[in-house]
């Protein structure tokens, strides 16, 4: 579900697009007649379908997507950075919900791609300061690359630490991607006044929130699912500035062509050093 490549061919009636425009595309299907579709909110569509997951994706030489979930790109556009997109788009609609304005700070939970991602939009959005708390001696020091400030929460007391490192004041926005017990129950416990939690991490079963906490600080805890096109189209056009690639292209740290996909998939189940894997399907030969 994170993709990019070129037009083959436009179906009958689409405008716009033709064989060998390069693309990348937003990965939700919705139904547009449930109750969440008629609000606005196809991401929270009652029969929702995400590519990759419930309908095929694009580990296949051809894939059709609707002509309104297609971005066309420049003709020299970089489709390694386009690939990127869809991880980019969590993040930014995760900052979006958040309310991130110039001047506050952020927390991020997880060092992994989304987490990354998280980091740079709030960034982006206006963030003076970003802190990321992470646990992989190795995270941390890719996580230093981007020029954040690290703790790793397994060293001392992690609340303690956190709050230091904001001048006892904590954080205006926290975002929460580990997915692990401990990390949902550090979200209350570093916000500042009336900051906002964003659990962004989709977990299997329910997790622990101090809400003490957060009722002392009037704490606003709000959650995303997947995103929505916006926030798509909002890493689209990040990316297609520039202004944003040299961090981003840091989140690809091995690729593999089509003929090493078996490979590939291995290595990534096998090796926990790397942060996205890309696989090349030759589009440039197109």
């Amino acid at each position: 579900h994170e993709f990019s490549g070129y037009i083959e061919s436009a179906g009958n009636g689409v405008t716009g697009l033709a064989h060998g425009d390069r693309v990348c595309a937003h990965i939700i299907r919705s139904c547009g007649v449930c109750e969440a579709c008629i609000a606005g909110h196809a991401n929270l569509c009652r029969n929702l379908k995400v590519m990759g997951t419930q309908i095929p994706g694009c580990f296949a030489e051809y894939v059709a997507v609707p002509a309104s979930k297609v971005y066309k790109l420049r003709p020299d556009a970089d489709l390694r950075m386009f690939a990127l997109a869809e991880p980019l788009a969590v993040g930014s609609y995760a900052t979006m919900e958040s309310g991130m304005t110039l001047g506050k700070s952020a927390f991020v939970i997880g060092g992994g791609p989304i987490g990354i991602c998280c980091g740079l939009s709030a960034r982006m959005a206006g963030a003076t300061d970003v802190v990321f708390s992470e646990v992989s001696p190795q995270r941390i020091e890719f996580l230093k690359s981007f020029g954040f400030r690290v703790m790793n929460p397994m060293e001392g007391d992690a609340q303690k630490t956190a709050m230091e490192l904001s001048g006892g004041r904590g954080y205006d926005v926290v975002y929460e991607t580990s997915g692990v017990p401990a990390g949902s129950e550090l979200v209350a416990r570093v916000g500042a006044v009336r900051s906002t939690g964003m659990m962004v991490a989709i977990t299997n079963k329910p997790q622990p929130i101090d809400t003490w906490a957060m009722i002392r600080n009037e704490m606003r805890l709000k959650t995303i699912r997947v995103h929505q096109q916006p926030a798509y189209e909002a890493a689209v056009r990040m990316i297609e500035s520039g202004v944003i690639n040299e961090d981003l292209k840091k989140l690809i740290t091995h690729e593999f062509s089509f003929e090493q996909l078996q490979e590939a998939f291995d290595f990534s189940v096998a090796d926990t050093t790397h942060c996205k894997v890309m696989i090349d399907f030759h589009a440039d030969e197109a």
